[in-house]
């Protein structure tokens, strides 16, 4: 028996509900359908009572579960051991503008390099939004982190993403003081200053 029909299983019994089920688990209505019969008909037994819009377990899934608990955590238990006695190794390749690795990496990149230290981390710098997306495209980096408006990005999988605040400060000469709001794209053609008090050192 699969492990992950066992637990299938588990969650529509604790809902009473397969869409509830399928909803939480990332399945289709469909696919949990089928692995529920499919496990009836492996045990010879019917599992569930349909009744109305709901289910409730018969008697012979009561008897069941408990089986299937000890199924799926036995599986658990294996998983933890197999990642307790091997860490992950290797090299993650990092490419970031320089105000994302100034602002954004410092905190990321100690917290991953303390959980996971036989990892190497190698972090480049680009200030071409196109050319980070494309080098991750032809798989010439790892990651690629960088500040820009939200949009997609084909052939790219969006990991994470977070809202980030800018402080611009100008001489009150300085035409930019005229307009209390400006586009972002403006700042990309102006001289800027980037600070933080953070650094990393890995």
């Amino acid at each position: 028996m699969e492990t992950r029909i066992a637990a299938t299983f588990i969650k529509v019994a604790e809902l009473g509900s397969i869409t509830k089920a399928a909803d939480q688990l990332g399945y289709s209505q469909g696919a949990v359908t089928s692995q529920i019969k499919q496990l009836e008909k492996d045990l010879g037994v019917l599992l569930f009572d349909r009744i109305g819009r709901g289910i409730q377990l018969t008697e012979a899934g009561r008897n069941f579960r408990k089986y299937a608990v000890r199924l799926v955590r036995a599986s658990e238990d294996a998983d933890a051991f197999a990642m307790d006695k091997k860490d992950p190794e290797g090299q993650l390749v990092i490419e970031a503008t320089s105000s994302a690795s100034i602002g954004i990496l410092p905190k990321v990149l100690y917290g991953f390099h303390e959980r996971y230290p036989k990892i190497k981390l190698s972090v480049r710098l680009s200030e071409d939004t196109d050319i980070l997306v494309s080098h991750v495209r032809q798989n010439r980096v790892d990651f690629a982190v960088f500040l820009a408006p939200k949009e997609n990005y084909d052939g790219c999988t969006l990991v994470a993403e977070r809202k980030e605040e800018f402080q611009f400060v100008t001489s009150p000469s300085d035409r930019l003081a005229e307009n209390r709001r400006f586009h972002w794209k403006t700042s990309s053609m102006i001289p800027l200053f980037l600070h933080s008090s953070q650094r990393i050192s890995l």
